[in-house]
């Protein structure tokens, strides 16, 4: 019926020109990328900045959003130094209550994702990033397995009113998210960003994918302490014009 609206998007992110909006709650976005190639970074910048909102390029005026991080690739430890890293980003104390992180490496495959249910039915998180969603299935090409697992997560965003960012490598060869999983979930999407290494500590991000304006290509490097940072110059592109031909 028309005469009651559904609850409007809620956005995590803009950018600070005020041109587009990225991330809304009740919904999934997905970063995408050769192996190795900074999508975890990214992911570190986007939770950093949905935590603290002080960002060159995006803002958030919310100070009450919180960011649960599902790990299913890296061991314990390595999770442990992404959680340190994005609470200093985020300039957060490392027992914040509002930034939590789970690694899910050592469960079983077809227990995770009730496990990542219930961490979102107890967490209540604003955004969640999932690293590793091909984990979350038995086989990324079967398409009635993979378009299942889409949907579900599409409608867990939904219930618990949240945007679920996954990460997932592409394919061999081309810019496509692997096999059937990928392709349902870009389907499914309303942001998916590709990040491309440019040089030994260098990205660009793109949003090929949008289901608004998009955000334009921006760059960012690993710092000498380890943490992704956003290139803040507008003529960042004179200076690495001949990688982004």
């Amino acid at each position: 019926s028309l005469t009651v609206p559904p609850k409007r998007l809620e956005y995590l992110l803009q950018t600070q020109d005020g041109k587009t909006n990225i991330l809304p709650k009740r919904s999934i976005a997905l970063i995408k990328a050769p192996p190795k190639q900074g999508k975890t970074q990214l992911a570190k910048i986007l939770m950093s900045c949905v935590l603290n909102g002080d960002n060159p390029l995006f803002f958030s005026n919310q100070p009450d959003f919180s960011v649960l991080y599902v790990d299913t690739e890296q061991d314990a430890y390595h999770s442990y130094l992404l959680g340190v890293q994005v609470c200093g980003m985020a300039q957060l104390p490392v027992d914040s209550e509002r930034f939590e992180i789970f690694n899910l490496s050592e469960v079983s495959r077809e227990s995770r994702l009730n496990i990542f249910e219930a961490l979102l039915l107890h967490h209540s998180p604003s955004l969640v990033v999932l690293d590793g969603v091909v984990d979350l299935c038995r086989n990324f090409n079967d398409q009635a397995e993979s378009q299942s697992l889409v949907d579900r997560l599409n409608q867990l965003a939904k219930r618990y009113d949240c945007c679920i960012l996954s990460v997932i490598h592409t394919n061999k060869g081309d810019d496509n998210s692997r096999g059937h999983l990928g392709a349902f979930y870009e389907q499914k999407a309303t942001d998916v960003f590709a990040v491309k290494k440019t040089d030994q500590s260098t990205f660009s991000v793109t949003e090929p994918v949008s289901r608004h304006l998009g955000v334009d290509e921006f760059l960012f490097y690993i710092s000498s302490v380890g943490t992704p940072d956003i290139i803040d110059n507008v003529d960042y592109r004179k200076i690495f014009t001949k990688y982004l031909d």
